[in-house]
């Protein structure tokens, strides 16, 4: 028989991407401790830091156009 699926708290969750997220622990040290892959925990990270990149890029763009348009 297959192994059952770990189903997380959407607290848990949270605890760990913001650990990741402040430095406070390597994505590593979380998989282990928790006994996941770390691409588990480095996807859910994935869309806080897109969001960011997307935000600087958007603002790097923004004073690009304004400096072509002086």
């Amino acid at each position: 028989m297959g192994k059952q699926r770990k189903t997380w708290s959407p607290e848990l969750k949270e605890q760990i991407v913001l650990a990741v997220l402040r430095g406070e622990q390597p994505v590593a040290e979380l998989a282990r401790q928790h006994g996941v892959a770390e691409s588990l925990i480095g996807a859910s990270n994935r869309p806080v830091a897109d969001q960011k990149s997307h935000r600087t890029r958007n603002a790097r763009c923004q004073r690009i156009k304004r400096g072509l348009a002086s």
